[in-house]
């Protein structure tokens, strides 16, 4: 184990070593130490001996022939950290004292080493600190070296650890170290491994953000297509997540958060950024008061003015843009009638007024034995259902991501013929299901 009990107070060993210059001077000095009775172990008061080797390093260990549970405590959890990167041990030391430092001025806040915390319930898997407040338990851990490679065993490890963790009533909170932070802002996108989809927690401030954005605009398809947000999934939610990144820094460490929407579900993972995400010092996302912060109400609201600001603009240019195109379409002549019409006027018409508008504009498309049909093209086809079957904004993005990127339908004078003599978009989708059945 790294953990003694040294002149009163919690020592690791590991620390001791890193701020050493001489290591085999500070090895000797540690032993003889041990040798007169100096380190005890923190759970059963037993005098430890220090050991050093290349595979473990320089740790403590009970005595030949004794053993407390503390030991085999801290055995598990050294074999589940083994894949953890050097810095890993200094970021949870570094937590676990600007933690452990707020006991003294909350009464009700214990906070220890997940190791030591449950030692005498034997459980699988120990998250890296514990925080105890009343009868709520926060369960902390650092996640560092995620690569491809291991990215998808260490999913498994993950799901495992965090159900065991909810099994036993505590909540969880994961800090990954920053070098995992994969951000592409001006795509308004943020790549990520599937263990970090699973780490991404939900806090009172992404509900927050789903009010938030919700109240922009509550159709998530056209908030992204406004953004110009590329997406392969047609059907996402309104559900906005966290992840909390881990930063090194000359100083010691502090953190930063970022808010998304998750988009793909299947490799590559991405999700669409709420913002670029903003830094907090340690002191301001570890400040405990009946909970720990991990936010900074300022930067927060900067984030969802920033947000706010960039819709807006994006809003009126993507108007703009519908505006021009719907203007822009040429007139459709149709040689039995004596006028043209466009099918943007067929949709702004009365009620009455565009159901034969569009009767006039799908005639040319039907067939006729005096004159060959116009192909219809999947934006003309769009418009004729919009104004006979009154076809919404999602539907409208359903049908095109679904059945015309995914299914390959093509022929929209065939598909006409069926749903001009319908009622509902709901009718035509399913005889369109149908058909593509057959």
């Amino acid at each position: 184990m790294y953990h003694a009990i040294y002149e009163g107070k919690l020592f690791n060993i590991e620390e001791q070593m890193n701020n050493s210059l001489n290591r085999e001077q500070e090895i000797e000095s540690l032993k003889k130490r041990a040798d007169k009775g100096a380190y005890t172990c923190p759970h059963c008061v037993a005098s430890l001996i220090v050991k050093a080797g290349d595979i473990r390093g320089v740790f403590f260990a009970h005595s030949s022939g004794d053993a407390c549970v503390l030991n085999e405590s801290y055995n598990t959890y050294k074999n589940q950290t083994a894949r953890e990167s050097k810095q890993h041990s200094v970021m949870r030391e570094i937590v676990h004292e600007v933690l452990k430092n707020q006991e003294k001025v909350q009464t009700d806040l214990h906070v220890d080493f997940g190791y030591i915390a449950k030692a005498t319930e034997k459980w699988n898997h120990y998250p890296d600190i514990i925080l105890r407040n009343h009868e709520d338990e926060l369960a902390i851990s650092i996640l560092t070296n995620v690569d491809r490679s291991k990215d998808s065993k260490l999913t498994k490890q993950i799901k495992k650890r965090n159900q065991y963790y909810r099994d036993k009533g505590l909540q969880t909170i994961w800090f990954i170290e920053d070098q995992e932070l994969s951000l592409d802002w001006g795509n308004q996108v943020i790549h990520l491994w599937e263990s970090e989809i699973d780490l991404s927690i939900k806090t009172a401030e992404d509900t927050q953000w789903d009010v938030f954005i919700n109240g922009l605009n509550n159709n998530l398809p056209e908030l992204f297509d406004i953004f110009g947000y590329w997406r392969k999934n047609s059907e996402i939610k309104m559900d906005t997540r966290s992840l909390y990144y881990i930063h090194s820094t000359q100083e010691g460490i502090d953190f930063s958060v970022h808010r998304f929407i998750i988009d793909e579900l299947q490799f590559p993972h991405r999700a669409f950024a709420l913002s670029k995400g903003y830094r907090m010092s340690i002191s301001t996302a570890l400040s405990f008061n009946e909970k720990l912060a991990l936010s900074d109400t300022t930067l927060e609201k900067n984030d969802q003015d920033t947000f706010r600001q960039k819709y807006d603009l994006m809003k009126a240019k993507w108007d703009e843009k519908n505006e021009a195109r719907l203007k822009s379409q040429e007139p459709i002549h149709d040689p039995h009638h004596s006028f043209n019409l466009t099918i943007a006027e067929s949709i702004g018409a009365t009620t009455e007024q565009g159901e034969i508008a569009s009767q006039q504009v799908a005639s040319s498309y039907s067939p006729d034995i005096n004159r060959p049909a116009k192909k219809m093209q999947y934006t003309e086809f769009r418009d004729l259902l919009t104004a006979r079957l009154g076809m919404t904004q999602k539907q409208q993005m359903h049908l095109w991501t679904y059945y015309v990127l995914k299914r390959g339908v093509k022929e929209f004078n065939q598909l006409w013929l069926v749903a001009e003599h319908l009622e509902t978009f709901d009718q035509f989708e399913e005889a369109l299901n149908d058909y593509l059945s057959r």
